[in-house]
């Protein structure tokens, strides 16, 4: 059932990420939506039974409604890893 990913997804940000807002925008039969925003960096988080955890970037030039995911995940623990990555990027590429 997708409340138990939701859960374990929501432990995972709680743990890795503590300073995160995490938002539920969307739950259906399907999955789930998250958005998720930590240290300026916005994502989107969608969970679906059969196809797992995908990560959208929000804002900038990378987001486009109705595009795919920019990263797509097996885990929880994965796509948290993936954001982590993404927020380490920023951080070591924004102007002092």
């Amino acid at each position: 059932m997708h409340i138990d990913a939701e859960s374990r997804l929501r432990a995972v940000l709680d743990e890795r990420l503590p300073n995160a807002d995490v938002n539920l925008t969307d739950r259906t039969e399907r999955g789930f939506w998250i958005d998720v925003t930590c240290d300026g960096c916005m994502v989107s988080i969608e969970y679906r039974r059969d196809l797992g955890f995908g990560l959208s970037l929000i804002g900038g030039d990378e987001s486009g409604y109705g595009e795919g995911h920019d990263f797509v995940e097996p885990s929880p623990e994965a796509i948290v890893g993936r954001f982590q990555e993404i927020i380490a990027i920023r951080k070591s590429t924004k102007p002092a």
